[in-house]
């Protein structure tokens, strides 16, 4: 009699992990389940032990060489048994040594440029980047592969990769050894495919030169460009296909690039998913591809970026379809996702210039679905309110010019925030335009008439005031009048009327709007008030202003800002008026000094700012070593604001640090700045903050 004792293999009942924080227990769940583990499977010890080697190498390969896994296994009622896995995932082991051997065409120095990691020093305490991981590493040596590979080293191999670890599992030397190999060049390039009448005109997307080393870069970027040409040329399906012939003796290269055109493709309908407030005629008039005209990507593309800059569509896809039975034709379908364009609006800020600000407003950006954008706004702090009710319409032709109304009323009282002891009442509409030159280019015109009333204090106004309200505001400067010209009876005020034509030009090409890594953007604008009665305001005014982003060396940027400006009066004005002169000093224009307290001074020696102004920023921005939302500058700051010139030597200078943060409270400057260069009399102010919000 054969007799068969069979005992079943338990089931993990209860699966338990601890101590992990680098890798979520989702993902070490999901893994250990794919393999076999998992609470409702059979236990195998063998596959256990397996999972414990498993975890312990891929913390090894994230630099934790002292980890280490505990897989404690108890058994419990009915057949079942209960898993935990205890991690201790241990410190990452620090790089103190990174070498590389074999290279003779770059130093090391060179090589090691072309690597995020690096070897311990005191910025890595906030970078990590000698913290040794495995992918890292790799990532870097592909870096540095790509480097020889674009420079004509196609032989060009990695023959070993050392890692060794001190016996206290804490620092790691790297050695990496590799064979250059020799040089080549290219020798020679041609295009081959029915593309005759096209020949001359590829010729300018070749950027190649015979002679030159063959880089792998250059023919990528070349292939690249002769795929897109054709695309935006109407061939949908067009294919690049670039083979090179390697000639080993001679280290040259030849290479051919094989198009295929394909048919053109035109494109049969445009159609738009998802939009269910938004009129389709408001999405439609943002495209750039046209339906019955030849496929281009790149309109199609740009069509998409407009969509989705509209400001109420949260995301935009698109889908292409090729119209069954037809092969040169395509349907297109941008499916958008819209997102709420009505918001209420509470404002809340402090700034060193005015204090407090607090402010609500109710805007909708896409009123009843068409695009069009109404508003009304309320602000106040200590030196000024505002309400304004706005219309603006984006597209009041089909060409894409727009059009819209400013309806306000402000209130400004400089000299609570330490400038000339004025006040200004003004009510005013302006009517202004805006035409599209290019598709990140635009012009602007607007025609205001505003109502203004200046006033003084008669009993502690300054003699340039005094003089500004007895002249009619011709004058600004007591030295054009006799001494008993300052004496009563003064007027405690002005009327002004001003209709005033502004034109402005903007070109920007920041590659973000929040945080800038690079581009540029410029802006001009001139305002001339017209003399239309004898109260008119009349005057001239220019201001340019650009800003420039340029990444250096390891996510360091270099930021320069500029601002110059020029105004006078004319006509029966012979001087601008102090309410529309330029100031500076502070956060926004030269931090380190006052805000608004740079330039010329009235009698009582508070500022009256002036008209002219030139302010320049240079920065250099640091990597980011806390959080996405925090950036560090390092600051000098040069300007001033003159009476009608600009002297270089009353410039001043200031340097110091800025932080930014887009905080939850909306966004925060706060600088820490010093005068480099000032005059007698000019106190610094070292802190300097900024914050608004928009809940």
């Amino acid at each position: 009699v054969l007799v068969i004792h069979v005992v079943e293999r338990p089931i993990i009942g209860v699966l338990r992990i601890n101590g992990n924080k680098l890798i979520k227990t989702k993902d070490l769940t999901k893994v250990l389940n794919e393999n076999g583990i998992g609470e409702g499977l059979v236990y195998d010890a063998g596959k256990v032990q397996e999972i414990k080697m498993a975890l312990e190498q891929q913390y090894y390969n994230q630099g934790r060489y002292n980890a280490h896994v505990n897989v404690a296994v108890k058994n419990e009622v009915e057949g079942r048994v209960s898993i935990n896995i205890d991690i201790f995932e241990g410190d990452n082991s620090t790089i103190k040594q990174i070498r590389i051997l074999g290279n003779h065409a770059y130093n090391e120095t060179e090589l090691l440029k072309h690597f995020k990691l690096t070897k311990h020093h005191l910025w890595t305490r906030f970078t990590g980047s000698d913290q040794y991981s495995r992918e890292k590493l790799n990532a870097d040596i592909e870096s540095m592969r790509s480097f020889y590979m674009d420079k004509g080293y196609i032989n060009f191999h990695v023959e070993s990769v050392q890692v060794s670890i001190t016996p206290d599992k804490k620092d790691v030397h790297i050695t990496i050894n590799i064979d250059e190999g020799p040089v080549f060049r290219l020798r020679s390039y041609r295009v081959e495919g029915d593309i005759d009448k096209y020949r001359a005109e590829l010729e300018k997307y070749i950027k190649l030169k015979k002679g030159q080393p063959f880089s792998r870069k250059d023919i990528v970027n070349t292939n690249k460009m002769i795929t897109e040409f054709f695309e935006d040329s109407g061939y949908a399906f067009a294919k690049v296909d670039m083979q090179p012939d390697v000639d080993m003796k001679t280290k040259q290269v030849d290479v051919v690039f094989i198009i295929q055109p394909g048919k053109y493709v035109y494109i049969r309908n445009i159609a738009f998913a998802g939009n269910t407030k938004t009129q389709d005629n408001v999405l439609r008039r943002a495209l750039r591809q046209f339906e019955g005209a030849l496929y281009s990507e790149g309109k199609l593309a740009l069509s998409k970026r407009n969509i989705d800059n509209l400001g109420y569509v949260e995301k935009v896809t698109m889908e292409k379809h090729p119209v069954p039975g037809k092969n040169d034709q395509m349907d297109v379908v941008y499916k958008v996702t819209e997102t709420s364009t009505a918001s209420a609006q509470a404002q809340f800020g402090y700034s060193d210039a005015v204090g407090f600000t607090a402010g609500a407003g109710i805007s909708e950006k896409n009123f009843l679905g068409s695009g069009r954008a109404v508003g009304i706004q309320l602000e106040k702090n200590s030196a000024y309110g505002l309400v304004n009710l706005s219309y603006y319409n984006p597209y009041l032709t089909v060409t894409g010019i727009g059009h819209g109304y400013n309806f306000y009323y402000n209130k400004t009282t400089p000299g609570r925030v330490g400038v000339a002891k004025y006040s200004t009442d003004t009510i005013g509409v302006d009517m202004h335009f805006s035409l599209p030159i290019a598709e990140f280019n635009y012009l602007s015109l607007s025609l205001g008439y505003n109502r203004l009333n200046f006033h003084i204090d008669p009993a502690t106004a300054s003699a340039e005031l005094i003089t500004f309200v007895k002249s009619d505001g011709t004058h600004c400067d007591p030295a054009d009048f006799p001494p008993a010209y300052l004496l009563p009876p003064i007027p405690d005020g002005l009327n002004f009327d001003s209709f005033m034509l502004t034109f402005g030009w903007t070109d920007s090409n920041l590659n973000r709007a929040v945080f800038p890594t690079e581009g540029y953007t410029v802006g001009f604008s001139a305002k001339l008030g017209l003399p239309v009665t004898s109260e008119s305001i009349s005057i001239y005014q220019a201001t340019v202003s650009t800003s420039y982003y340029l990444p250096l060396y390891h996510d360091f940027i270099f930021h320069m800002k500029a601002k110059a400006g020029y105004g006078d009066g004319y006509g029966r004005m012979k001087c601008m008026p102090f309410f529309l002169n330029y100031h500076a000093g502070g956060i926004d224009t030269v931090r380190g000094l006052d805000d608004n307290t740079l330039g010329p001074k009235d009698s009582t020696g508070r500022p009256l700012g002036g008209n002219v102004i030139g302010v320049g920023n240079f920065e250099l921005i640091t990597p980011t070593i806390v959080a996405d939302n925090i950036r560090t500058r390092v600051f000098v700051d040069v300007g001033n604001v003159f009476n009608d010139q600009f002297v270089i030597g009353d410039l001043r200078v200031t340097g110091g640090v800025q932080v930014d943060w887009i905080s939850p409270f909306g966004p925060l400057r706060c600088s820490l700045g010093y005068p480099l260069v000032r005059f007698k009399g000019e106190e610094p102010k070292m802190l300097q903050f900024s914050l608004g919000t928009s809940i």
